[in-house]
């Protein structure tokens, strides 16, 4: 005859093991210990010089006021326009969340020439509706 013994270790283990499946079930296998993602509202509009010509390609860059590690971005296209974007974790989520926001403009560059990287002196403030923003900026000096 075959004799089972159960150990308090194996009692153990046999506890452990489904009660671990169900907080990883529960709390699920992302990075974020299931924070939802924050709730972003659309931002775009349109990056020029003084006297209206636009700024014909680069990089826009929001920076929250409040979390500066709150990344913000969007492409400037031939025409001016841009539309952010925001990274959070693996996704981009469609514009900004509500705040304030430094602005920094990096204009695309041409010839490999240096270009002047644009530090907006007021914040621009981010509603909880669709945002629409001219970027006015100065000439760059010639070089």
């Amino acid at each position: 005859m075959f004799r089972i013994r159960r150990s308090f270790a194996g009692g153990v283990w046999l506890a452990f093991v489904p009660a671990s499946l169900a907080c990883l079930v529960g709390t699920g296998c992302g990075g974020s210990g299931g924070m939802p993602p924050p709730q972003t509202h659309p931002v775009s509009g349109k990056v020029f010089y003084k006297g209206g010509q636009p700024l014909r390609g680069g990089v826009i860059q929001f920076q929250s006021a409040s979390d500066p590690s709150l990344t913000t971005k969007g492409d400037i296209e031939p025409d001016g326009t841009f539309e952010l974007i925001t990274l959070y974790q693996n996704e981009q989520l469609p514009g900004a969340t509500q705040g304030q926001y430094h602005v920094t403009v990096i204009p695309r560059m041409a010839d490999n020439k240096p270009v002047d990287i644009h530090q907006l002196p007021r914040l621009y403030t981010v509603e909880a509706k669709d945002n629409t923003f001219s970027i006015e900026l100065e000439r760059p000096k010639a070089r």
